[in-house]
């Protein structure tokens, strides 16, 4: 069950399905609190004494004993024991972070694209929207937002993060977050306390996605580069290599290249023909949906793929695709 939804999970999502087709779909965008309701994410976690039971020395004589300095963390309504933690541990209930959100988003009219719980509630996310764009030319469209997620499990931090990811499922919770661009606090003293710390956060990831928009308009402004020199000079920023004339390595850059070239002029990328936005969109479409992946034993495609743009061969092409556009671009 790679996605890690249980029968005890609840999933909300806006418009879209999930590749793994479970959770409700709805028609418009809800707020945090009607997601929580949607997503059935309206339980609590209790704090309970850890007991343990051993034997006396006869080896027969059963010794029931309190662990000192910890406790269980138990859902309300199934009684699953979700992780064991300290005595500072802080619970933050569901309810709570979809009030944190408020309070973080200062904004009345945040929507959720997705939320949902994971592992029977270990992990708790709520994907918000920050900022969508695109462009008059085309229907090319790119959705930014910001990951509010908490954990039951005592590992999990709170955090918020910025990310172009749609939260659906583990796999791509994972690649939300591996982007690490955000803040998270431990559940130790008064979480609450630390909404400001967050509010700077969340400001400065609508910062980021705003540059990202800027960095997309001056694209699609500006004519397309050589697109030689810019496939090539892509493909030698994730290499670090020269390769030698008819070696393997040079058969693999231009099989690249022609494919890179073929996607740049693939009917769905006709309306930005002749822009930088085109050539770039070339390579990130390739890094995010046609590179080559390798599955481990018992992944899917999806899986596999989603690996690669994590960490993996599409994140570096699509890393190295924006920074030779950004030189292009000075």
């Amino acid at each position: 069950m790679a996605h890690q939804i249980t029968k005890t999970d609840g999933l909300v999502l806006n418009q879209k399905r999930a590749w793994h087709g479970l959770g409700k779909v709805v028609e418009t965008a809800p707020s945090p609190y009607q997601a929580l309701h949607l997503a059935d994410l309206d339980w609590s976690v209790v704090t309970a004494p850890l007991h343990a039971t051993t034997f006396l020395p006869d080896g027969e004589t059963p010794l029931k004993i309190t662990v000192p300095d910890r406790h269980a963390l138990v859902r309300d309504d199934t009684n699953e024991v979700l992780g064991i933690v300290s005595d500072r541990y802080e619970v933050l209930q569901n309810r709570e972070l979809a009030d944190l959100i408020y309070e973080v988003a200062e904004a009345e009219d945040i929507t959720v694209e997705s939320a949902g719980s994971l592992n029977g509630g270990k992990r708790v996310f709520f994907l918000c929207h920050l900022d969508t764009f695109g462009f008059e030319n085309g229907d090319d469209e790119v959705k930014q937002y910001a990951m509010f997620r908490t954990g039951h499990d005592g590992k999990t931090e709170v955090s918020v993060r910025q990310t172009n990811v749609r939260v659906v499922c583990a796999n791509t919770e994972a690649a939300a977050i591996a982007k690490d661009r955000g803040v998270g606090f431990r559940h130790r003293g008064n979480i609450l306390d630390n909404v400001r710390t967050m509010r700077m956060a969340l400001g400065d990831l609508r910062s980021q996605a705003l540059a990202y928009r800027e960095f997309a308009e001056q694209c699609m402004a500006t004519p397309a580069p050589n697109t030689s020199e810019y496939f090539n000079s892509v493909w030698m920023e994730v290499n670090k290599v020269r390769p030698t004339l008819n070696s393997r390595a040079d058969s693999r850059r231009k099989n690249m290249i022609e494919a890179w070239d073929s996607l740049q002029r693939h009917e769905w990328n006709y309306k930005f023909a002749g822009t930088a936005w085109g050539t770039y969109n070339a390579v990130t479409q390739w890094a995010n949906y046609n590179a080559p992946v390798r599955r481990t034993k018992g992944a899917t495609m999806d899986e596999a793929r989603m690996v690669s743009r994590i960490d993996g061969r599409g994140d570096a092409y699509s890393k190295a695709a924006a920074k030779v556009m950004e030189t292009v671009l000075a």
